[in-house]
């Protein structure tokens, strides 16, 4: 990555942030003192609250609840010890990290319940070792290990620290609660973020704020794909406040091209209303065709010229239509639709010695910490 980067290359970054599993790496996250981390998502404290670690945006659904969950189930933890927090966007450490397709539990549905146990298996091998017995003859349960025979019992945060040093279990190995004896799984649980939501607190990637932060509104290409044929900043220049105004590619079009322009200024309303004054024409020429009209239009050609691929036959269908005694036809269709966002889209950025921080609400956070990269190596 370069040493400098320009006010261009910043804000290009900057909206491009907008958009395997590593069991053995220690956590990054701070740390609170006497926490102890036994891998990537999980933290006991001395208090035996157990961090734990929600990896996948959390964009309606409940998934930064759910995903700790498994992972608590597994662990064998009374759900009232568990602290959740976002973890940072790395793939490389915390596999796909992303939100589509509602594809978040089943996929995370196994790789989670397995990092419980895991680290469960290491807290028992632990205690095992610490009071000289057989971990299949100790259990657990809301955070303990006990051990029938000699009646002892101790809370997860005694045995740590000798858990951290344990190797890891195969993870494909590990041993899976029987669904019978789900506590937490399957258990109707208030969403982490649900009371500093109701309260209004500071929570969504708008409300990043730091010392001397200055703010830049967008002014978009009308149709996707098109660029900027000639702009005239001069007005918007002239108004108080307002710093620069600053074309950019988006990485959506091609190389030397610009499909956006940041006006840059020192406050959000100035910015945005400096908008209003810059003059821009666009060349959409390649998007004409690009509308709920044309591709109706399309649609309506495909169906009048038959079946266009046949995937499957069984029977005259043909025939059997027009014997029957009654037929109903019906068309479906709808419009392009608005990406619906639950707040506005926004990116908060720094630069500092050379490295940048990058604050965005995005369901493929790792795509854009990727892009961002490429675009200012």
């Amino acid at each position: 990555m370069s040493a400098v980067i320009d006010r261009r290359g910043f804000m290009a970054a900057s909206l491009v942030g907008a958009g395997a599993l590593a069991f053995e790496a220690r956590i990054a996250l701070a740390q609170e003192p006497g926490a102890v981390a036994l891998n990537a998502f999980i933290r006991i404290g001395a208090d035996n609250k157990v961090v734990i670690g929600s990896k996948n945006p959390e964009i309606g659904q409940g998934i930064r609840t759910m995903l700790p969950m498994l992972i608590a189930e597994e662990l064998d933890l009374g759900w009232d010890q568990v602290v959740i927090e976002p973890t940072l966007a790395n793939d490389k450490i915390y596999g796909v990290q992303s939100a589509g397709g509602s594809n978040s539990t089943p996929n995370n549905w196994l790789p989670m319940r397995q990092v419980g146990a895991a680290a469960r298996a290491m807290i028992l091998s632990a205690a095992a070792k610490e009071w000289g017995v057989e971990a299949s003859s100790l259990t657990t349960a809301a955070g303990k290990v006990s051990h029938a025979a000699s009646g002892r019992s101790a809370p997860y945060a005694a045995f740590a620290r000798g858990a951290a040093s344990e190797t890891a279990p195969d993870l494909a190995k590990v041993a899976l609660k029987d669904p019978s004896r789900f506590s937490i799984i399957g258990q109707s649980k208030i969403g982490v973020d649900t009371v500093a939501i109701t309260q209004g607190k500071p929570l969504f990637g708008i409300d990043v704020d730091m010392p001397g932060l200055i703010h830049g509104a967008i002014i978009k290409a009308p149709a996707h794909g098109a660029t900027i044929a000639s702009h005239d900043p001069a007005a918007a220049l002239k108004r108080k406040g307002v710093l620069a105004v600053v074309p950019v590619n988006s990485n959506s079009v091609a190389p030397g091209k610009f499909d956006t322009l940041v006006v840059v200024a020192d406050s959000w309303w100035t910015a945005k209303n400096a908008r209003e004054a810059v003059k821009v024409t666009w060349d959409d020429a390649a998007q004409v065709g690009f509308s709920t009209e044309a591709y109706d239009r399309q649609a309506a050609a495909a169906f009048a010229s038959g079946p266009q691929v046949t995937h499957a036959k069984n029977g005259d269908v043909a025939k059997a239509l027009a014997g029957a005694v009654k037929t109903i036809t019906a068309d479906y269709s709808y419009p392009f639709l608005a990406h619906g966002t639950l707040e506005p889209q926004n990116c908060t950025g720094r630069w500092v010695d050379g490295k940048l921080e990058i604050w965005a609400p995005s369901q493929a956070p790792n795509n854009g910490r990727n892009d961002t990269a490429a675009m200012l190596a």
